[in-house]
């Protein structure tokens, strides 16, 4: 029974949550289970670094990079990357997939660098809370699953 009640806190402590501004505590949360969930498929000397930024463009947004587990640095730090930069991929994307759905979303966006990739949604907590963060953990690992060489 105390699964029970636990679940049941959990639950209500995200619904009161709803509608809140993520805090930076929340996207630790966040970061600290995708890392979790993600390190079942890297190499044992291998972690996730990660960044973020709150926007008043775009939301909030993680940065996430595969680094030596040595050089991790387990607390989450504010990303430099220019607005600017993530703002013209973001809406870019969105007008592509306007063009084709006659309609502009708010949706989650994913972008992919050389050695990183960004995960960009509404600054809202209803985005980042851990639960999502497993879910985002496992899409991505689903893509990476999905690109391996059929044997």
């Amino acid at each position: 029974m105390v699964l029970g009640k636990n679940c049941l806190l959990n639950i209500e402590l995200h619904t009161e949550r709803k509608g809140n501004i993520a805090t930076t505590d929340d996207i630790q949360q966040y970061v600290n289970k995708f890392r979790n969930v993600f390190s079942f498929i890297l190499a044992e000397h291998l972690a996730l670094n990660a960044t973020y930024r709150k926007s008043s463009n775009l939301g909030s947004y993680i940065a996430f990079a595969i680094v030596k587990k040595d050089e991790m640095i387990p607390e989450i730090e504010i990303d430099l990357t220019a607005d600017r930069q993530l703002l013209d991929i973001v809406k870019k994307k969105q007008l592509s997939q306007a063009l084709f759905s006659h309609r502009l979303n708010e949706d989650k966006v994913k972008i992919y660098a050389e050695n990183k990739f960004f995960i960009i949604k509404s600054n809202y907590f209803k985005d980042w809370p851990p639960r999502q963060a497993m879910n985002d953990a496992n899409e991505e690992i689903g893509l990476i699953l999905k690109e391996l060489p059929k044997k």
